[in-house]
């Protein structure tokens, strides 16, 4: 046995215990090395650690490489979850009976394990990440449908009340109005307030909230710029097509007739200067003034202010 697999230093009796990814079993005074790399052998990143790289290179500004290293995070935490057996089939939001019987705002975790809660919770989180990332490297079409998988994801395993329901919810609709789906876009941003309620979100999760803040702000400037910019009469005035995923849209408004939905055209300079005032407020309060979410509300509340 190589020194790489054996230690002589006793460690205690007829214990197990993992130091890093390595993992030994003492026995006679005696340590085993029962799992590890060989050596010269690194070992592939999981997709935890994938993740937080993700994050990193996404915080730098690095989008296009955040976004190869979550696609890599992705593939291997799928890989994890066939492997448990898990299908992510029909794994994306409740099933309609569920959301008929059970509270709208879920989470739906009854046929499910705590392991395939936490597995499917993490799947989301990357997807999230890539999300974002593919929305900052402007592949809009593509961040919504990677956001709206991650938004399922989160209402089933962790349910609308949550703060990572909503800024997933709001980073959603900001990708769909950049796609250029803009009454669905509002529709999305509504039913994260109908859904968490602002005034709750702003007071249990306030860092949360101020993002929430800070997306919904982007979002109102986006649509206030498209409809009412010096260009904004060669477009297209509305796209009514985005009618898929509406289920908890549909049922929230049901259920509180006083949500108020923006269509996206009423979107003007003065909605988007008060949102941008408000996410100025909700980040400084929540980050502090020298944070990159703060300066980034300061200078949409400049874009704002100027109408461009």
């Amino acid at each position: 046995m190589s020194d790489e697999s054996f230690r002589a230093e006793a460690h205690g009796e007829g214990r197990a215990y993992q130091a890093g990814r390595d993992q030994y079993i003492t026995e006679d005074h005696r340590t085993f090395h029962v799992h590890g790399p060989p050596p010269g052998h690194t070992p592939a990143p999981t997709s935890a650690e994938r993740l937080a790289r993700g994050e990193e290179l996404l915080a730098a500004g690095e989008s296009a490489r955040a976004a190869a290293v979550l696609r890599e995070a992705l593939r291997a935490a799928e890989a994890d979850a066939q492997a448990q057996g898990l299908s992510l089939a029909g794994r994306q939001g409740p099933r309609i009976v569920q959301s008929l019987f059970q509270d709208v705002h879920g989470p739906f975790r009854n046929d499910l394990s705590v392991a395939q809660t936490e597995t499917l919770r993490h799947i989301a989180g990357i997807q999230y990440a890539l999300g974002r990332a593919l929305l900052a490297a402007g592949e809009h079409a593509e961040s919504e449908y990677v956001l709206r998988i991650a938004v399922g994801l989160l209402w089933r395993t962790r349910g609308t009340h949550h703060p990572d329901w909503a800024t997933a919810q709001m980073h959603r609709a900001l990708a769909a109005g950049l796609s250029g789906r803009w009454d669905f876009a509002m529709s999305l941003a509504s039913d994260v307030y109908a859904a968490g309620g602002r005034e709750r979100l702003g007071r249990e999760h306030p860092r949360e909230a101020a993002l929430v803040e800070l997306v919904h702000a982007r979002l109102l400037t986006e649509a206030a710029a498209h409809f009412h910019g010096a260009d904004a009469g060669t477009r297209a005035v509305r796209d009514r097509s985005g009618t898929a995923g509406r289920l908890l849209g549909r049922l929230n408004r049901a259920l509180d007739r006083g949500i108020s939905e923006l269509h996206a055209e009423q979107a003007d300079w003065d909605t988007a200067r008060s949102a941008a005032r408000r996410s100025v407020r909700a980040c400084a309060a929540a980050y502090g003034d020298a944070h990159p979410y703060t300066k980034e509300a300061r200078a949409l509340l400049i874009r704002a202010e100027r109408g461009a």
